[in-house]
Protein backbone atom coordinates (compact mmCIF):
# COMPACT_ATOMS: atom_id res chain seq x y z
CA UNK A 1 0.00 0.00 0.00
CA UNK A 2 1.35 3.73 -1.30
CA UNK A 3 2.10 6.04 1.89
CA UNK A 4 0.21 8.84 0.02
CA UNK A 5 -2.79 8.22 -1.92
CA UNK A 6 -6.27 9.06 -1.47
CA UNK A 7 -6.69 5.79 0.83
CA UNK A 8 -4.30 6.76 2.93
CA UNK A 9 -3.75 11.09 3.09
CA UNK A 10 -0.26 11.82 4.30
CA UNK A 11 -1.63 14.05 7.00
CA UNK A 12 0.99 16.24 8.71
CA UNK A 13 2.84 15.52 12.01
CA UNK A 14 1.19 16.10 15.35
CA UNK A 15 3.00 18.19 18.18
CA UNK A 16 3.50 15.02 19.89
CA UNK A 17 4.82 12.62 16.37
CA UNK A 18 7.00 16.42 15.88
CA UNK A 19 8.57 15.53 19.38
CA UNK A 20 9.32 11.74 19.39
CA UNK A 21 11.28 12.63 15.52
CA UNK A 22 12.85 15.02 16.64
CA UNK A 23 14.23 13.40 20.03
CA UNK A 24 15.03 10.66 17.80
CA UNK A 25 17.15 12.48 15.08
CA UNK A 26 19.02 14.20 18.31
CA UNK A 27 19.57 10.71 19.32
CA UNK A 28 21.11 9.27 16.55
CA UNK A 29 23.30 12.69 15.73
CA UNK A 30 24.63 12.20 19.77
CA UNK A 31 25.35 8.65 18.92
CA UNK A 32 26.80 8.79 16.07
CA UNK A 33 29.24 11.07 17.59
CA UNK A 34 29.85 8.57 20.20
CA UNK A 35 29.02 10.68 22.80
CA UNK A 36 29.01 8.50 26.18
CA UNK A 37 25.49 6.32 26.18
CA UNK A 38 24.26 7.96 29.88
CA UNK A 39 24.88 11.48 28.68
CA UNK A 40 22.95 11.05 24.71
CA UNK A 41 20.13 10.14 27.56
CA UNK A 42 20.23 12.50 29.69
CA UNK A 43 20.21 15.24 26.92
CA UNK A 44 17.41 13.27 24.99
CA UNK A 45 15.47 13.20 28.10
CA UNK A 46 15.99 17.15 29.16
CA UNK A 47 14.59 18.03 25.20
CA UNK A 48 11.46 15.16 25.76
CA UNK A 49 10.81 16.61 28.82
CA UNK A 50 10.64 20.37 28.06
CA UNK A 51 8.37 19.45 24.94
CA UNK A 52 5.74 17.65 26.79
CA UNK A 53 5.10 20.59 28.82
CA UNK A 54 4.88 23.02 25.48
CA UNK A 55 1.96 23.41 24.31
CA UNK A 56 3.08 23.11 20.43
CA UNK A 57 3.77 19.52 21.18
CA UNK A 58 0.26 19.25 21.72
CA UNK A 59 -0.98 15.84 20.37
CA UNK A 60 -4.17 17.62 18.92
CA UNK A 61 -2.58 19.98 16.71
CA UNK A 62 -0.82 19.27 13.22
CA UNK A 63 2.29 21.48 11.61
CA UNK A 64 2.65 21.30 7.84
CA UNK A 65 6.17 21.23 6.60
CA UNK A 66 7.78 22.33 10.39
CA UNK A 67 11.34 23.46 9.75
CA UNK A 68 13.51 22.54 12.78
CA UNK A 69 16.47 23.69 14.23
CA UNK A 70 18.27 21.87 16.66
CA UNK A 71 20.89 23.70 18.72
CA UNK A 72 23.65 22.11 20.50
CA UNK A 73 26.30 22.43 22.66
CA UNK A 74 28.03 19.98 25.06
CA UNK A 75 31.19 20.01 27.29
CA UNK A 76 31.56 16.47 29.31
CA UNK A 77 34.00 14.18 30.93
CA UNK A 78 34.18 10.76 31.68
CA UNK A 79 30.59 8.60 31.32
CA UNK A 80 28.26 10.99 33.07
CA UNK A 81 29.90 14.64 33.89
CA UNK A 82 28.47 17.18 31.53
CA UNK A 83 27.45 20.68 30.98
CA UNK A 84 24.92 21.30 27.57
CA UNK A 85 22.41 23.52 26.24
CA UNK A 86 19.79 22.06 23.40
CA UNK A 87 17.85 25.03 22.05
CA UNK A 88 14.82 23.90 19.48
CA UNK A 89 13.03 26.01 17.21
CA UNK A 90 10.55 25.89 14.54
CA UNK A 91 9.11 27.58 12.00
CA UNK A 92 5.14 26.64 10.67
CA UNK A 93 3.39 27.32 7.62
CA UNK A 94 0.92 29.36 10.40
CA UNK A 95 1.15 33.32 9.64
CA UNK A 96 -0.46 34.02 12.76
CA UNK A 97 2.39 32.47 14.89
CA UNK A 98 5.86 31.49 12.32
CA UNK A 99 7.95 30.71 14.92
CA UNK A 100 8.10 28.61 17.95
CA UNK A 101 11.07 28.17 20.72
CA UNK A 102 11.22 25.60 23.28
CA UNK A 103 12.75 26.47 26.50
CA UNK A 104 15.11 22.94 27.28
CA UNK A 105 16.31 23.58 30.90
CA UNK A 106 20.23 22.75 31.33
CA UNK A 107 23.66 24.13 32.94
CA UNK A 108 25.45 25.48 29.25
CA UNK A 109 29.09 24.56 28.71
CA UNK A 110 32.27 24.95 29.30
CA UNK A 111 32.15 22.31 32.67
CA UNK A 112 34.38 24.79 35.09
CA UNK A 113 36.20 21.54 36.36
CA UNK A 114 37.93 19.39 33.69
CA UNK A 115 38.77 15.85 33.94
CA UNK A 116 39.31 12.60 31.81
CA UNK A 117 37.55 11.63 28.98
CA UNK A 118 36.86 15.07 28.14
CA UNK A 119 35.19 15.89 24.60
CA UNK A 120 33.04 18.44 23.22
CA UNK A 121 30.60 18.43 20.84
CA UNK A 122 28.77 21.36 19.01
CA UNK A 123 26.81 21.54 16.13
CA UNK A 124 23.33 22.57 15.00
CA UNK A 125 20.69 20.55 13.02
CA UNK A 126 17.83 21.76 10.76
CA UNK A 127 14.91 19.06 9.81
CA UNK A 128 12.15 19.61 7.59
CA UNK A 129 9.23 17.35 7.88
CA UNK A 130 8.68 17.00 4.05
CA UNK A 131 6.74 13.49 3.65
CA UNK A 132 5.43 12.40 7.42
CA UNK A 133 4.54 9.31 6.53
CA UNK A 134 8.30 7.98 5.67
CA UNK A 135 9.25 9.97 9.05
CA UNK A 136 6.31 7.53 10.87
CA UNK A 137 7.48 4.30 9.41
CA UNK A 138 11.09 4.84 9.52
CA UNK A 139 11.05 6.54 13.54
CA UNK A 140 7.61 3.77 14.42
CA UNK A 141 5.16 6.60 14.58
CA UNK A 142 2.16 4.55 14.55
CA UNK A 143 -0.16 5.52 11.18
CA UNK A 144 -3.55 5.24 12.57
CA UNK A 145 -7.12 4.94 9.89
CA UNK A 146 -10.10 5.57 11.01
CA UNK A 147 -13.11 3.69 9.29
CA UNK A 148 -16.84 3.96 9.59
CA UNK A 149 -18.31 0.57 11.60
CA UNK A 150 -21.18 -1.28 9.70
CA UNK A 151 -24.50 -0.55 11.53
CA UNK A 152 -25.42 -2.55 14.03
CA UNK A 153 -29.55 -2.93 14.46
CA UNK A 154 -31.57 0.30 15.96
CA UNK A 155 -27.80 2.28 16.52
CA UNK A 156 -29.16 5.76 16.67
CA UNK A 157 -25.36 7.07 15.48
CA UNK A 158 -22.64 5.86 13.62
CA UNK A 159 -19.54 3.94 15.17
CA UNK A 160 -15.98 4.24 13.61
CA UNK A 161 -13.11 1.84 14.31
CA UNK A 162 -9.22 2.78 14.17
CA UNK A 163 -7.14 0.49 12.74
CA UNK A 164 -2.97 0.79 12.82
CA UNK A 165 -1.54 -0.09 9.94
CA UNK A 166 2.16 -2.16 9.49
CA UNK A 167 4.85 -1.17 7.37
CA UNK A 168 8.29 -2.86 6.79
CA UNK A 169 10.32 0.67 6.95
CA UNK A 170 13.32 -1.39 4.42
CA UNK A 171 10.14 -1.37 1.83
CA UNK A 172 10.39 2.54 1.42
CA UNK A 173 13.17 5.13 0.98
CA UNK A 174 14.28 6.82 4.47
CA UNK A 175 12.93 10.56 4.52
CA UNK A 176 15.63 13.24 4.33
CA UNK A 177 18.14 13.56 6.30
CA UNK A 178 18.64 16.49 8.41
CA UNK A 179 21.54 19.06 8.00
CA UNK A 180 24.23 19.08 10.26
CA UNK A 181 26.44 21.79 10.48
CA UNK A 182 29.79 20.95 12.92
CA UNK A 183 30.94 23.63 15.06
CA UNK A 184 33.20 22.00 17.32
CA UNK A 185 36.40 23.21 16.10
CA UNK A 186 35.40 26.79 17.08
CA UNK A 187 33.98 26.18 20.47
CA UNK A 188 37.12 23.92 21.34
CA UNK A 189 38.66 27.14 20.61
CA UNK A 190 36.39 29.57 22.99
CA UNK A 191 35.99 26.97 25.81
CA UNK A 192 39.64 26.22 26.08
CA UNK A 193 39.32 22.63 25.10
CA UNK A 194 42.18 20.67 22.95
CA UNK A 195 40.05 19.67 20.31
CA UNK A 196 42.00 15.99 18.13
CA UNK A 197 41.99 16.27 14.70
CA UNK A 198 40.93 13.62 12.44
CA UNK A 199 38.53 12.46 9.87
CA UNK A 200 35.40 14.63 10.10
CA UNK A 201 32.10 13.06 8.83
CA UNK A 202 30.80 12.96 5.70
CA UNK A 203 28.04 15.39 5.08
CA UNK A 204 29.22 17.83 7.88
CA UNK A 205 29.99 21.05 7.51
CA UNK A 206 32.34 23.12 10.00
CA UNK A 207 32.25 26.27 10.85
CA UNK A 208 29.29 29.05 11.33
CA UNK A 209 25.92 27.97 10.29
CA UNK A 210 25.55 29.93 6.86
CA UNK A 211 22.62 30.49 4.62
CA UNK A 212 24.83 28.52 2.26
CA UNK A 213 26.05 25.66 4.49
CA UNK A 214 22.57 25.28 5.59
CA UNK A 215 21.63 23.80 2.74
CA UNK A 216 24.13 20.98 2.52
CA UNK A 217 22.67 17.73 3.74
CA UNK A 218 25.04 14.49 3.78
CA UNK A 219 24.31 10.93 3.26
CA UNK A 220 24.30 8.69 6.46
CA UNK A 221 26.80 9.15 8.45
CA UNK A 222 29.17 6.87 10.71
CA UNK A 223 30.12 7.09 14.23
CA UNK A 224 33.46 9.04 14.88
CA UNK A 225 35.77 10.23 18.00
CA UNK A 226 37.66 13.16 16.40
CA UNK A 227 36.83 15.86 18.38
CA UNK A 228 37.58 13.84 21.82
CA UNK A 229 40.58 14.21 23.91
CA UNK A 230 41.70 11.09 26.11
Amino acid sequence: MPLSSDKLPNNPLTGSELKTYLCAILRDELEMRAVPEPITIQMTAAMAYAMDRDYFFNAGTAYPRVVATIQVRLHYAGQERCAFSVKPSFKIQNPLAPDHETSVYSVGPPLTKRGEGEGIEAFTMVATTENPNLIRVHYNIPINITRKAPAKPNEMFPQFETERLEYDPAEFPEPASPTVTDEAEQFAAIWGVKAATGDEVAGHTVGVLTDENATIVGPKRKKKGWNKTA
